[in-house]
């Protein structure tokens, strides 16, 4: 019994040094049982692993901080890519990474974004090799233009289109802070204004162009001043004063907003009637006098009738006011009639011999024939 142990032993060693690497041999069954499935090894884990040439690596070392130009950026434009594979290289460097942040302005990213960009355009395998910080910080590149370099070009662009208009000058009403723009060749164009300068505020818009392209638009606010030398009240003038040589004087005045028709002669003004109060030391608008009537509503006044040499006249009652020479309506006291005549002075109007009604001074007429006023008389 003992010498069949010892056989089987030598059997068994046997057995197993004719047995290939990597397999194992199953264990002897125990006593009165069956004997273990032998466990298979993996021999694909036991391959080794292919090597890539050094010449065939291309590296790709990410920048820390990085300046890019365009509206997006590729690998290629944050990072230094190096290699034999010049094709490989190409590809690599026109992958897009990102958007790019606005001029002036910077994103970070991680090499997990550069990572996904390379997956999604098949570029990820061991032939490339990603060196990158755990931060990378990406500005886009931009030119700054001053609040200055834009209001001038607005100022100088009205006042060429406002060059007829005398004593002239613009300031800006608000200035804007400094404007980036993508870097590139810059040029600032400003376009017709548009508003009215009588106004006092006028409205011109700039466009900054880069590379020919307009990149950036805003809107310059122009204060319009007026200077030069009109009629001002020396004095508060109430409505209907007629003006004298001591109410009014001509000096250089700066013209507020809106103010149009300024007077710049006195003689426009002397002996003319104040519509409305006017304040001392203001300019005058022509606007704010007028003629004074020679003759105002309910003044008594002498109707004066001419038919060849026969001149009548008669009182009246004038219903109107007007001028020298305006035709007004007036209510002759003796026929009780209204008829229309003509203003000659302040204080007697004249009718005309195709005047509408009778003889303002027939009523006048004695009963043996004579009348007072038929006698060809001087107009007085």
């Amino acid at each position: 019994m003992r010498l069949h142990s010892t056989s089987l032993s030598i059997i068994s060693l046997l057995a197993l040094a004719c047995l290939p690497s990597g397999v194992q041999a199953a264990s002897p069954p125990a006593h009165g049982g069956k004997t273990a499935p032998a466990k298979r090894t993996d021999r694909s884990a036991a391959r080794p692993t292919a090597v890539v040439p050094a010449e065939a690596v291309v590296t790709v070392t990410v920048q820390a901080n990085a300046e890019v130009a365009g509206r997006a950026f590729t690998l290629g434009e944050i990072a230094d890519i190096t290699g034999g594979d010049q094709e490989l290289i190409a590809r690599l460097a026109a992958v897009e990474i990102g958007v790019s942040p606005l001029p002036g302005l910077s994103r970070l990213l991680t090499p997990g974004d550069i990572t996904v960009r390379l997956r999604a355009n098949r570029l990820e395998s061991k032939r490339v090799e990603v060196l990158a910080p755990p931060s990378i910080r990406v500005t886009r590149a931009g030119h700054e233009v001053s609040a200055d370099e834009i209001t001038q070009a607005a100022i100088a662009s009205a006042q060429a289109a406002l060059k007829d208009v005398p004593n002239l000058a613009l300031e800006p009403v608000q200035t804007e802070d400094k404007i980036t723009v993508p870097a590139g060749s810059l040029r600032i164009l400003a376009g017709a204004y548009h508003g009215q300068p009588e106004t006092g505020t006028i409205y011109v818009p700039v466009s900054l162009m880069v590379n020919g392209k307009p990149a950036h638009t805003v809107e310059v606010a122009l204060r319009v001043r007026r200077k030069a030398e009109v009629l001002v009240a020396t004095r508060t003038v109430e409505a209907h004063e007629i003006l004298a040589v001591g109410d009014v004087a001509l000096t250089p005045t700066d013209l507020p907003p809106g103010f149009t028709g300024p007077i710049t002669e006195l003689k426009e003004a002397i002996g003319k009637r104040a519509k409305r109060r006017l304040q001392a030391n203001a300019p005058i608008p022509a606007a704010a006098l007028e003629t004074p009537p020679a003759i105002s509503a309910n003044d008594r006044i002498t109707i004066e009738y001419v038919f060849g040499s026969i001149r009548i006249t008669a009182p009246a009652l004038a219903r109107q006011a007007g001028g020298v020479g305006e035709t007004i309506r007036v209510y002759a006291l003796d026929t009780r009639k209204e008829l229309d005549a003509v203003i000659v002075n302040s204080r007697m109007v004249r009718l005309n011999a195709s005047s509408d009604g009778d003889d303002p001074g027939a009523e006048e007429t004695s009963a043996d024939g004579a009348h007072t006023n038929t006698e060809e008389t001087t107009q007085p």
